[in-house]
């Protein structure tokens, strides 16, 4: 009885581990899914209204194309200089539309969470320095 009783232990638990990988979001995946993910997040950090939410959930698609185009191109190619280059150019594309599309108040506060973000993936990329 007390193996009956621990063999279906193992099952609850075996299903439990299952049913918790299975609802892990992934990330977006397509330029839509992740204009859509980055604007709606963008509208309850910053306090955007649905006007503002809508013309920046536009120039998130248009970036999302853009980026997926460009990574594209270059990773045939292996060029990671000219790749990051253009990428640069395409984000300040999006910074100066961000900039007419919201308040000052709002675009400060974007560019100071920009910055820490930022700071944070510096620190961790120091104290994590990748394997060669």
């Amino acid at each position: 009885m007390k193996k009956i009783a621990l063999i279906f232990c193992l099952f609850v638990v075996s299903g439990m581990t299952v049913m918790a990988q299975k609802n892990h979001k992934k990330a977006p995946q397509n330029p839509e899914e992740r204009a859509a993910y980055s604007s709606i997040h963008m509208q309850k950090r910053f306090g955007l209204d649905d006007n503002q939410t809508a013309k920046i959930k536009s120039i998130n698609f248009e970036k999302a194309k853009k980026v997926e185009q460009i990574r594209a191109n270059y990773k045939a190619q292996g060029d990671k200089k000219a790749m990051h280059a253009e990428l640069k150019k395409v984000k300040a594309d999006t910074d100066s539309q961000y900039k007419s599309v919201m308040t000052p108040e709002q675009y400060s506060a974007w560019t100071q969470a920009r910055a820490e973000r930022h700071q944070k993936m510096a620190e961790h990329k120091h104290k994590h320095p990748a394997k060669k």
